[in-house]
């Protein structure tokens, strides 16, 4: 609880940055340890009340007060910061002035090196004229050359119009054909339609005959299963009128042999 006066000493690090907020003031536990004091010689309800509110208070004030300290720790290490950023800053920035300036001051003593620019200036110079002179007899030529290029122009003007004139003919044959086509082309769609047409109305008809086709193959597929079928049942009838004949023939050789036996008993 008495660590009050270890935040005083942290929070006073941060006061080099000014802050428009007031600080928070540090709770003051003498007063707890008095309710404390009271609720020990006289526990009762109102005393423990007294003291629980008093400490709830007192945390409370504790807790805006150590906020307020990290507001402030905070604050201030940011400003630390940027402080020592603005410090590389400038460091750097001098570290490169003064490499510039070491590198005019060598510029300077460099004598050899002074002779050898001016003279690569003065070669440089030389190579300019030459090439200025090389330019003004360029033109020069290039003066001389101009009538014979104005008569080429002339020349292939002319030429030029003539081409014009025969892609203007071309461009209107290629109209007319391109007219004749589609004439061609709409007779040709016409033709297509009308054999379209034709063609339907056969397959129309053929999928008619496929379908009597397909009708009468079904119809002599059930006519040969009806004959099959009662070709069978006559075959079964002959067997069974057969089998009865048989039965009838042993019943009246049964008959038959019945009144001899009956007689012989008798006389028995």
């Amino acid at each position: 609880v008495r660590r009050a006066s270890s935040l005083d000493s942290v929070g006073g690090a941060g006061a080099d940055k000014p802050s428009a907020a007031e600080p928070a003031e540090m709770p003051e536990w003498d007063e707890d340890i008095q309710a404390e004091k009271t609720f020990r010689e006289s526990p009762q309800f109102r005393s423990l009340s007294a003291l629980c509110e008093k400490r709830k208070k007192l945390w409370e004030q504790e807790q805006r007060w150590l906020q307020d300290i990290g507001a402030r720790l905070q604050a201030s290490h940011q400003l630390k910061q940027e402080q020592l950023k603005e410090e590389q800053r400038r460091e750097r920035k001098t570290q490169e002035e003064q490499e510039n300036i070491r590198q005019q001051f060598d510029r300077e003593n460099d004598h050899e090196g002074h002779v050898q620019r001016h003279q690569q200036a003065s070669e440089e110079t030389d190579l300019a004229y030459q090439t200025l002179q090389e330019a003004l007899e360029v033109a020069a030529r290039a003066g001389g050359d101009q009538k014979a290029v104005e008569q080429a122009y002339h020349e292939t003007f002319e030429v030029a119009q003539e081409r014009q004139r025969e892609l203007k003919e071309a461009k209107e044959a290629a109209d007319s054909a391109a007219e004749s086509a589609f004439r061609s082309r709409a007779s040709l769609d016409k033709c297509c339609q009308e054999l379209e047409k034709k063609a339907r109305e056969q397959l129309r008809g053929w999928k008619a005959l496929e379908m009597q086709e397909c009708r009468l193959r079904l119809l002599q597929e059930s006519v040969s299963a009806q004959t099959t079928e009662e070709k069978e049942g006559r075959t079964a009838l002959v067997e069974e009128t057969e089998r009865l004949k048989q039965d009838l023939e042993r019943l009246r050789q049964q008959l038959d042999c019945t009144p001899t036996a009956n007689l012989q008993y008798n006389i028995v």
